[in-house]
C-alpha cells in the first residue's frame, strides 16, 4: 500500500474534526447562514418538483386534525411539495423559506399546479406572526433539526404557539439517532465546548450538534427531548412517531386558552 493513502485518510479525518470544531467557534446566526448557503447551493442544482404529495405521517396528521379547510403555515417549503399538496386540498397556505431560490421555485411550481399560495423569504427562528392566525403549522423536511441551540428552538416554538389558533395543530419532523450520544460524539462535544468558551463563540452548543459539508444539524438522542422542548414552549404533545431511518416526528397542539409563559431570553 502506498504511504499516500493513509496520509490522505488522516487528512480527511482531520478535516472532519476541524469542521466539527467550527460549531463551537460559530455563533448560532452563523450556523443558520451556513445552512442558507448549503441549501442555496443545492437549489442551484435542481428545483424540479416531481409529485406534490404529503408523506404518510403528514397525511395522518392532517386527517387527525379533522380539518378540511383553514389557514396553514409551512416552514421550510423547499420547492413546494407540502405547500402545493395542502393548497390542492383546499387549505389557505402561507409558506416561508430562507433560501430565495427555493421561494421562487415554490411560486413557480404552485403556478404550474394552478394553486394560489402566499410564499415569502424568511428564517423561522427570527420571524413572528400575528397571534391566533393558523389552524395547522408544518415544520417538514427536518426543519426543527436545523435550528441551533435548545434556547432558540424553544423560543421559536413559543412564537409558533402564539401564531397558532387556540387548539391549533403543529407537525415537527427531526433527526433522532442514538449515535448522537456515543463516546466519540461526547469527546467531540467536549472539544466544541472548549473552542466555544475560549473564543466566546457558541457556548450553547449541544451534544448532537454536527456540521457536515457545510450543513448544520442537531441530532436528537430521543424524541422525549423534543417533547420536553414543546411542553416548555406551551404546547400539548399529542403523538410521537416511531423513528424511520433516524427520522422522527411529533404532533403537538396549542392549548384552547394560550398560557402566558416567561420568556427564555
Amino acid at each position: 500500500m502506498s504511504w499516500r493513502y493513509p496520509l490522505v485518510s488522516g487528512i480527511r479525518i482531520l478535516g472532519r474534526v476541524l469542521e466539527e470544531m467550527a460549531i463551537g467557534l460559530a455563533i448560532p446566526d452563523d450556523l443558520i447562514r451556513l445552512n442558507k448557503r448549503f441549501f442555496n447551493n443545492e437549489a442551484s442544482k435542481s428545483v424540479y418538483l416531481a409529485d406534490p404529495t404529503l408523506f404518510p405521517p403528514e397525511e395522518e396528521f392532517v386527517e387527525a386534525s379533522g380539518l378540511r379547510t383553514g389557514r396553514v403555515l409551512v416552514i421550510g417549503c423547499g420547492s413546494g411539495r407540502d405547500t402545493i399538496a395542502l393548497a390542492k386540498r383546499g387549505f389557505t397556505v402561507t409558506a416561508i423559506d430562507q433560501v430565495p431560490t427555493l421561494v421562487d421555485a415554490t411560486r413557480l411550481n404552485a403556478a404550474k399546479a394552478e394553486v394560489s399560495v402566499e410564499v415569502y423569504c424568511a428564517e423561522v427562528s427570527s420571524t413572528t406572526w400575528p397571534p391566533a392566525t393558523f389552524d395547522l403549522i408544518f415544520l417538514p423536511n427536518l426543519m426543527y433539526t436545523y435550528i441551533p441551540t435548545r434556547r432558540r428552538r424553544i423560543q421559536t416554538l413559543e412564537r409558533l404557539r402564539t401564531a397558532a389558533k387556540p387548539g391549533g395543530w403543529c407537525y415537527l419532523r427531526f433527526l433522532c439517532t442514538e449515535s448522537s450520544s456515543t463516546q466519540a460524539r461526547r469527546f467531540l462535544h467536549l472539544m466544541q465546548r472548549m473552542v466555544a468558551w475560549s473564543t466566546l463563540g457558541n457556548v450553547e452548543c449541544e451534544l448532537g450538534d454536527t456540521l457536515d459539508r457545510g450543513l448544520f444539524e442537531h441530532r436528537f438522542s430521543d424524541s422525549k427531548v423534543v417533547e420536553d422542548e414543546a411542553q416548555m414552549a406551551g404546547w400539548i404533545v399529542q403523538r410521537s412517531g416511531e423513528p424511520n431511518q433516524n427520522i422522527d416526528y411529533l404532533w403537538i397542539t396549542a392549548p384552547s386558552k394560550v398560557p402566558v409563559l416567561p420568556s427564555l431570553r
